[in-house]
C-alpha cells in the first residue's frame, strides 16, 4: 500500500457524528484517523469472510515510467 490520500467528503447525520466524535476522542484519535481506522476495520473484516477485494489503480495515480 502507498501512502497517497484521497480527500472525499462525507456528510452525517448528527447522531452518528457525535458517536463518532466520542468514539475519536476515546481512541485518542482525529476524526479523519478515527474514520480510516473503521473503514480499514470494515474491509480487513470484509475481506476475511469474502476474499480480497480486487481493485484497480484510482484515475489520478501517477503513470508508470
Amino acid at each position: 500500500s502507498n501512502n497517497m490520500t484521497i480527500n472525499h467528503t462525507i456528510r452525517f447525520p448528527d447522531d452518528l457524528y457525535a458517536k463518532l466524535k466520542a468514539m475519536a476522542v476515546l481512541d485518542d484519535r482525529n476524526i479523519n484517523s478515527e474514520v480510516v481506522a473503521i473503514v480499514r476495520a470494515t474491509i480487513v473484516d470484509y475481506e476475511r469472510r469474502n476474499g480480497p477485494i480486487a481493485v484497480t489503480p484510482p484515475d489520478n495515480a501517477p503513470t508508470p515510467g
